[in-house]
């Protein structure tokens, strides 16, 4: 009985350590292959994850939007934006330029880096065919591509001091 009772939650445990190994692995690959300037589009709204462990900027992070109503259309127009593009990648490559994306990041499934509401899954059939984007990392969980022409910026004035900067070593677990 002990073990019926046992085996299920053994099970969810095993696939969520296989997750956080593939994050650890992502991060550690943006830590140590992207420069400090470059700008991540996330199919997925991952709160900050990305800026707070690799110090780079990932447009659809942070915090949301609907306790500061003046910038409620903003934010629902990004992400509307953002949707548009990971559904049809090949017709919106202006929202690549526009945001100065260096590097898409697509998971394949639900709630890989952060949770797909309002986004959802990519196309990732699209994202392989898209001339402007070359796959230069991949996992189970998760692709990332570089954008051709993009150029990764000085990093922001605002990830620097003690907490938010660029980091390019691997995680220390």
């Amino acid at each position: 009985g002990l073990s019926a009772w046992l085996l299920p939650s053994t099970a969810v445990t095993q696939q969520i350590g296989f997750y956080g190994h593939q994050r650890v692995h992502l991060v550690d690959w943006m830590r140590t292959s992207t420069p400090c300037g470059a700008r991540f589009l996330v199919n997925q709204r991952t709160e900050g994850t990305f800026t707070a462990l690799t110090g780079r900027f990932a447009l659809l992070e942070g915090m949301g939007a609907f306790l500061r109503t003046g910038q409620l259309p903003y934010v629902a127009q990004l992400l509307l934006s953002a949707k548009g593009f990971f559904r049809a990648p090949l017709e919106h490559e202006a929202f690549l330029r526009q945001h100065d994306i260096s590097y898409v990041v697509a998971a394949k499934g639900f709630q890989e880096l952060g949770y797909q509401a309002p986004l959802g899954p990519p196309n990732v059939r699209q994202l392989n065919a898209a001339p402007f984007l070359h796959r230069v990392y991949s996992s189970r969980s998760v692709l990332v591509y570089k954008v051709d022409g993009a150029h990764a910026e000085p990093a922001s004035p605002l990830l620097r001091g003690p907490y938010l900067h660029c980091m390019t070593s691997p995680v220390r677990l």
